[in-house]
């Protein structure tokens, strides 16, 4: 099965629901309200990680009720949210958690303000690059050294360095890991994860884990082609085809799985050598709710960090916080499974007419996330600045992941598909018309 013949049956796979276009005009977007006014009439972007689908009915609902209470008053903390993140995490992920263990910050982000001013200041972090840029700007604003260790770009996909890696642990105090992966969209395997561990335990280094991606990685029947089973590929042309392969890993491989490090080493966990940061933001699209979720299973570690909340002016929760939350931890699971197969349906669209359209570009299905990695080849004069001038899509820069990512960009697949068409459409003709030049 060849990628046009992908492309001619994801074309026929509208969702009435999720390919709905919502426009984002005046609602204080982060992502939308920067756009240069010279484009703004036709710009698509595809930059910020928030998606372009509305939220899970059910978190709308609660929204609503919440909103026709009329009285939006001071809000506290219960146990109710404390189980309702501790189950999702047991019923997702495998985790048992006890909820004790849970603090509550408005954002992730600003658990890390709270880590390195209140916590550990002047630590020596590792960050593993290429990698999402403000949490590491905050730590630097906090007086933290950064210390970068590099993945291996492999074909497809990206490794760990592991003598890179150990180099680092040798200087540093503390690790920022993501898992999964922004932007590569690695879902780390358990034998990484235990290298990582042992390595933790061997250097004494704290694992700093923002786990905000875990939700979305692609479906457990990926290994047999479930985003063939979701474009709803007509078996007469063969679903065993070997095209399938292009655009799939392989036909063997074992779907991945989100394994909070923690499962992997309960001892560090216990002992506050790790933290994990999770938010229902990304998986349920509403970061503008503000909250996050840490888990810390050393009690000392634990009151410090409760400390912490008061330290940079935290006391209540939103109004609109918890009724939201809540709703989607306790009856949002189902939405969660289907936005993930319309995700890996725009992923399959983007990676087949970026390999059939843009012999330029380099990219692949990452294993987790709604981002597609994109790699500019090497003897192209590409500046990510004119493309987005010349074709009004918003990309996320390479060099906002590191300093040598110039011939990279990041896009957010995560939204309806006309849209993900049009701004395909544009980029892949961008970069075969003479704006583009060799070296």
């Amino acid at each position: 099965m060849t990628d046009t013949e992908i492309l001619a049956h994801l074309d026929q796979l509208y969702d009435p629901v999720f390919d709905a276009p919502v426009s984002r005009w005046g609602t204080w977007s982060e992502k939308w309200e920067d756009v240069p006014k010279s484009y703004r009439h036709d710009a698509i972007v595809l930059s910020v990680a928030d998606m372009e689908f509305t939220t899970a009915p059910v978190v709308k609902q609660a929204v609503v009720r919440a909103a026709e209470h009329g009285i939006y008053g001071y809000t506290r903390l219960d146990n109710h949210y404390k189980k309702s993140a501790a189950q999702w995490f047991h019923t997702r992920h495998n985790w048992r958690v006890d909820s004790d263990d849970i603090v509550f910050f408005p954002k992730v982000i600003e658990f890390f303000s709270a880590y390195i001013n209140h916590i550990s200041p002047g630590e020596v972090v590792a960050v593993v690059r290429p990698s999402y840029s403000p949490i590491i700007k905050i730590l630097q604003a906090g007086g933290a050294q950064i210390i970068d260790v590099e993945l291996i770009k492999e074909s497809d996909s990206y490794r760990i360095d592991w003598q890179a890696m150990e180099e680092a642990f040798t200087k540093a105090d503390s690790l920022l890991w993501y898992s999964p992966h922004n932007p590569t969209g690695r879902v780390w395997t358990q034998d990484e994860l235990q290298c990582l561990a042992d390595l933790a335990r061997q250097y004494h280094i704290r694992i700093l884990s923002d786990d905000i991606h875990a939700d979305i990685v692609r479906h457990q029947q990926y290994a047999q082609s479930a985003i063939c089973e979701a474009v709803q590929v007509d078996r007469s042309l063969g679903a065993n085809d070997t095209g399938i392969k292009s655009w799939q890993h392989t036909d063997t491989q074992a779907a991945p799985t989100y394994i909070p490090l923690s499962v992997i080493a309960p001892d560090l966990y216990a002992s506050g050598q790790i933290i994990i940061v999770y938010s229902p933001g990304k998986t349920f699209n509403m970061a503008g709710i503000e909250s996050a979720t840490v888990f810390v299973g050393n009690k000392t570690l634990r009151d410090a960090i409760k400390a912490s909340t008061r330290k940079i002016g935290f006391l209540n929760p939103s109004y609109f916080t918890l009724p939201a939350v809540c709703a989607a931890y306790d009856h949002g699971a189902s939405w969660v499974d289907t936005i993930r197969t319309i995700i890996d349906r725009n992923l399959a669209y983007a990676f087949a007419r970026i390999r059939d359209e843009a012999p330029q570009l380099m990219t692949y299905i990452p294993e987790g996330t709604y981002l597609m990695w994109i790699k500019v080849n090497d003897d192209i004069a590409f500046d990510v600045e004119d493309m987005m001038e010349k074709t009004h899509v918003i990309v996320s820069p390479g060099p906002n992941f590191g300093a040598k990512y110039s011939h990279y960009f990041r896009i957010n697949i995560a939204c309806p598909l006309p849209v993900l068409q049009t701004a395909l459409h544009r980029i892949v003709t961008y970069f075969n018309s003479d704006a583009i030049t060799d070296r």
